[in-house]
Formats: structure tokens, sequence, C-alpha cells
């Protein structure tokens, strides 16, 4: 938003140009031209006769005729004024000018990253993630690629949340690895930010520009992740490694208090979370994905439903040779609904089975490690 303060070269815009024009001709020592050609007129010294008045020892400083001794403004429209005494009015009356204009068509250049949401119905967390976006990704060109998931209210009240909105309409409901393939089809960009719609950046935190200056400054990064926090200000621990069934068992079945050594190793907690480091997956809830390397390993497996597909891509980038990198350099909230956490439930049972899919695919030692040439490969 432009200062509440306004230059005395803007200022001048505010004055009666033609009566102001017509005084100052009659002064002596302004130049005047009356059978100038059209070359000649735009040579004419159009500077007011005041301001050229000549300045040495002892001279007073000329000074603006909209302004008195003390730089109060004068002859200003009643709007004007109000609108220099309160910011706040002129926010108001710069977003109404702006709404009456014709919208101007969506930049052609290449976008830096397209944001990834899917909408079924969570009507609050997705107005409070739509609303933060500009701010999270100031400086860049972004576009927004909202799927809406056969959901009730649909998706118009966010369209022109950011510049330029693609749509993608299912007429049924599908799996979120389905819907996450749809926008990596759908993306042009870069980089594509995929969310979950529970999630909100800090107005201060230009989050997604950080995470695009991480990316272009590791050329072999093909994933990347940020600093989670609940709401509450707990840190989420979105960089893990590859699960146990020491693991599940800590975590399904209420014995973490016996088992505090296998979390901590699990959640990277020998790790600081303002560090930079590889990880063996970061969480789907917030992943910032390179499009070279995901047209190279392919997108996300479907097979898995709802859990452990983050965990299988993580996986791929990495025997591909690409770094998948948590970035501790900025951070954002989740407010993070873990549904599976009861032993006995619908989703801890597809969680239990995307488990036992994630294994039986990559063998239960937990994942083959990176091959190093091809890092190495892929560097040079």
């Amino acid at each position: 938003m432009p200062s509440p303060r306004t230059s005395p070269t803007t200022a001048n815009r505010s004055w009666n140009w033609p009566a102001r024009k017509s005084a100052e001709s009659s002064r002596p020592g302004t130049r005047k031209k009356t059978n100038a050609g059209p070359l000649e007129r735009r040579q004419v010294d159009a500077t007011p006769a005041r301001s050229r008045r000549r300045c040495g020892p002892g001279a007073r400083p000329a000074t603006p005729p909209e302004a008195d001794n003390d730089g109060n403004a004068k002859k200003r429209p009643r709007r004007a004024k109000a609108m220099l005494r309160d910011p706040l009015n002129q926010a108001e009356a710069m977003a109404q000018t702006a709404s009456a204009l014709p919208r101007l068509p969506a930049r052609s250049r290449t976008p830096d990253v397209d944001v990834g949401l899917i909408y079924t119905g969570e009507l609050a967390w997705m107005t409070r993630l739509a609303s933060s976006l500009r701010d999270a990704g100031r400086g860049l060109a972004m576009r927004l690629l909202l799927v809406d998931n056969a959901s009730a209210d649909g998706v118009e009240l966010w369209r022109d949340c950011l510049d330029e909105t693609a749509v993608v309409r299912n007429e049924r409901r599908l799996g979120y690895a389905a819907n996450l393939n749809r926008i990596l089809a759908r993306s042009t960009a870069r980089y594509a930010l995929l969310m979950n719609t529970d999630m909100f950046f800090d107005p201060a935190e230009p989050c997604i520009t950080r995470m695009v200056r991480f990316m272009d400054s590791h050329p072999t990064c093909g994933i990347a992740g940020c600093r989670l926090y609940h709401a509450d200000g707990q840190f989420a621990y979105p960089a893990r490694r590859f699960q146990s069934l020491a693991v599940v068992l800590a975590r399904r079945c209420g014995l973490g208090r016996f088992m505090r050594r296998t979390l901590d190793r699990y959640l990277y907690r020998d790790h600081a979370e303002e560090e930079t480091w590889e990880p063996d997956w970061l969480s789907g809830a917030f992943l910032m994905v390179r499009a070279e390397a995901i047209r190279e390993v392919g997108g996300f497996d479907e097979g898995y439903g709802k859990y452990f597909e983050d965990v299988d891509l993580c996986l791929r980038m990495r025997l591909a040779g690409w770094n998948v990198f948590y970035y501790g350099g900025t951070y954002c909230y989740h407010l993070e609904r873990r549904a599976s956490k009861n032993l006995v439930s619908r989703d801890a049972l597809r969680h239990l089975r995307a488990y036992l899919r994630w294994h039986w695919k990559w063998g239960f030692a937990g994942g083959p490690a990176p091959a190093p040439r091809l890092r190495e490969r892929r560097a040079a």
C-alpha cells in the first residue's frame, strides 16, 4: 500500500490546473509560445515561475502553492484530506477505485509457483488459508490450482484470492493422491506447492518466497518442506524417518512413553527446528515439488489412498537421484487432525493398510538407500 503521506510531486496533481496555468502565464518570466509546432510545444518550460525563481544567498526557498509553512496540505479536496489523515480511509478508497476498474488479463509469463489445494467442504479453514496466500508469496508470480472435490458449496468464493486461478471439478469424490495428480497434470510452473486446507501462513512471514529461493539455490532438490507448527505453537515434526514396526507399536498402541528413544529417532529430535537436512520423507501437508523432478519420477501412487503417498514419493525421488530437503529457514501453521491416532477407527485401518502396502512394495527393511552415483551424476 502506498505511503499515506503524499509527495509534493503527487500533490501537484490535485491543484486546479487550468486556473493555475492562466495565473502563471500572466507572471513575468513565464515562457510563452503561441505559434509553436507540436515538437516545439513539448520543449516549452512548464515549470511554475515560482519554482524557477533565482535562489541565491539570502533568497527565500520557493514553497509549493499547495503547502503552508507547516507543510500541511492546502487547496485539497475534502476526501483527499481525510485520506491523508487516516491511512485506513486511503486504503479503502483505493480498493473501491480498483474494484471499479476493468480486470487486467493474467500475466502471460510462466508462474513461479502453482499452489495446489483440494477443497471438500472445510469452509473456515479454506478461507483462512486462501486469504494468507498472497502475503506468503510476495514478489512471486503465483497461480492457484483449486480442485473442487465434489463439494456442496463450490469454490467460487476463492477465485480471486490470487491473480490467476484454475479450477478442476470432480463429479465424484476422489482420493487424496488422485487429486494431487490432477493438480500436477495441470501445473506449468517451475514449482508446485501441494498443501492441505487445514493450514495457514503468518502474514509477516513470506514462506513461499523463501521456499522458492531455497529451491533455486539447490538445483538438485526435488522436494522440500519447511517448519510446521500447530495452532498452539508446538512443533509438528514434518521431517521423519521410515516407519518400522516398533514405531507403529509406539504410536498406535499407546506405548510411546515406554519407547521414547524409538520415537525420538523417528521424529529426528536430534536436529534443531531451524536446521536444514535431508530426512527420509516429509509430511504431505506441505510439499514444494520441482516440475522437472516430478516429470521424471511420475506422480503419486494412487494405490495408497490417504496415507503413505508422501513417503512413497520421497523415496522414489531419492532413488532417482533427487535430494529431499527439510528447510528450517521458514515456517507455516498446520491445524493437524490426526484421525488415525485411535487404535480402532476407519482411518487407523486405512493407515495400517497403507503401511503394509508400502512395505510390500519396498521391502520390510525400511526402504533402500539412495544410490550415491545417481546423486553425483545429478549434481554434475
